[in-house]
């Protein structure tokens, strides 16, 4: 279980604004942990209860998962994306 950690010291630093966002985002944390178990949870029961356990390749296919690409950027790409930004682009990659 993963604790909010803070030091006396830092405690004492903090201003009640900053003190209430890290308890609230700390809150949060908490909530989705709880949301991943549970939907573990409820998972690993629905398998359980299936007769012939569907392959893993299938599964994971069908839950949404991307597979890896390598989506690297060509130097033109880079450039027109700089300049489109607005930012200045050495003549020699124009």
């Amino acid at each position: 279980m993963k604790k909010l950690k803070l030091k006396p010291a830092m405690f004492w630093r903090l201003t009640p604004h900053e003190l209430s966002a890290m308890l609230e985002g700390y809150a949060e944390e908490k909530a989705e942990r709880r949301q991943e178990l549970l939907y573990l949870a409820w998972h690993i029961e629905a398998f359980a209860r299936q007769k012939r356990l569907p392959s893993l390749t299938k599964i994971l296919k069908d839950s949404g998962m991307k597979q890896k690409t390598n989506s690297r950027l060509s130097t033109e790409q880079l450039m027109k994306i700089a300049q489109s930004k607005g930012l200045k682009v050495p003549t020699q990659w124009r």
